[in-house]
């Protein structure tokens, strides 16, 4: 991310939000020296500051305490972030900076969770959210996500058949999804009859989702 960009962050926030910004800076901020107190204003700085702030209040809200962010997560989430007009998405992307900036979750949220997101629709995180709530608890903590069909997804949304198989195939370009079984029209096309959530997908939509504090659970 360039230095101009960063340093207009720091313009757009203050208080609690600036001390989360240093916080998370600390590995390169001796490296940018006085560039983060210039007042770069523009419109992806502004977008970054709500991003940062909303991140402030989700990390608040789970009693976790902020943690150094590696640059490999930190810069592509602001740098694609800064460029997000969708309100809805900017969550997500505070979301994913939240979960970043909790230590014990890092090792879980790969670098390429920010690529991935940078490249969907709110249309794409309403398929994947309600995916994710279709989960039956087998016992107390533990849950497992059983396929959709096709008609159930497209009678929620109300998806044409064009709408339907662009999205989940898009979805699915992403390893997000899997078609269920092994049919395929041809050698090349699955046939998606049903789709489930993949292992990459479901720990994807947690992150995009608010930190909570696991700290009480085994």
């Amino acid at each position: 991310m360039e230095q101009e960009l960063i340093a207009a962050v720091a313009g757009f926030v203050g208080g609690h939000g600036g001390r989360f910004l240093d916080e998370i800076l600390k590995p390169t901020a001796a490296l940018m020296g006085d560039d983060l107190a210039n007042r770069y204003r523009s419109w992806r700085a502004r977008n970054i500051a709500e991003v940062l702030d909303a991140a402030v209040v989700m990390l608040d809200a789970s009693g976790l305490p902020p943690a150094p962010v590696p640059g490999r997560l930190l810069f592509p989430i602001l740098e694609h972030a800064s460029v997000e007009e969708n309100e809805e998405l900017r969550r997500r992307w505070s979301s994913l900076l939240a979960n970043s900036a909790t230590a014990r979750l890092q090792d879980r949220l790969l670098p390429g969770y920010a690529e991935v997101l940078r490249q969907l629709m709110p249309v794409h995180v309403g398929i994947l959210d309600w995916l994710y709530e279709q989960k039956e608890e087998l016992a107390p903590g533990q849950f497992n996500w059983r396929s959709l069909e096709r008609n159930e997804i497209q009678s929620h949304f109300g998806f044409s058949d064009g709408d339907y198989a662009l999205l989940i195939t898009d979805l699915h370009r992403l390893l997000l999804i899997r078609p269920s079984g092994t049919q395929f029209r041809d050698v090349w096309e699955p046939v998606y009859r049903e789709v489930a959530l993949t292992t990459f997908g479901l720990t994807f939509v947690r992150c995009c989702h608010p930190p909570e504090d696991r700290s009480h659970r085994k």
